[in-house]
């Protein structure tokens, strides 16, 4: 409960968002605008602003082995989660995770992870993609990236 905002999507679900803006969404516990667990989530041309989970993910939220997460020519503007991950957060060991063409501002968190968390194994592809004036907890200095065991092989 309480877990995607905008889109929700679970039990080997695919979910494609293509030209679309996604702007002041909120959940209780995980992804601000879309949680997705066993589920296969893209993203392509899209804009998260203004999103908040209560825990993680303030944008979006994946988690389990067997989800996938793609996100191309896409932003996270002022997206905040209590926990991990203010723009995404990704546990449970996602197996894939690509972003490419991206761009991350203004996310914050309390814990890790001000842009991006990623806990457990798996793959973490990021190409072409800028993280500017992101910040965790009471840091003077932004910090963008929290990786935990990650697989690069």
């Amino acid at each position: 409960g309480q877990s995607g905002g905008a889109v929700s999507g679970s039990n080997d679900a695919v979910i494609t968002v293509t030209d679309s803006i996604m702007a002041n969404n909120a959940a209780g516990d995980a992804g601000g605008s879309a949680y997705a667990t066993a589920t296969s989530l893209t993203f392509d041309n899209v804009s998260v602003t203004d999103s908040v989970a209560g825990r993680a993910g303030g944008g979006v939220a994946i988690t389990g082995d067997t989800s996938a997460g793609a996100f191309t020519s896409t932003s996270f503007r002022r997206c905040n989660a209590s926990a991990v991950g203010g723009a995404v957060a990704a546990w449970s060991n996602v197996p894939e995770l690509t972003i490419e063409g991206g761009a991350f501002g203004q996310c914050a968190v309390e814990e890790q992870g001000g842009a991006l968390h990623i806990d457990g194994t798996g793959v973490l592809r990021v190409a072409n993609t800028s993280f500017k004036d992101s910040a965790v907890g009471y840091s003077t200095e932004p910090v963008c990236l929290t990786l935990t065991m990650i697989d690069t092989a």
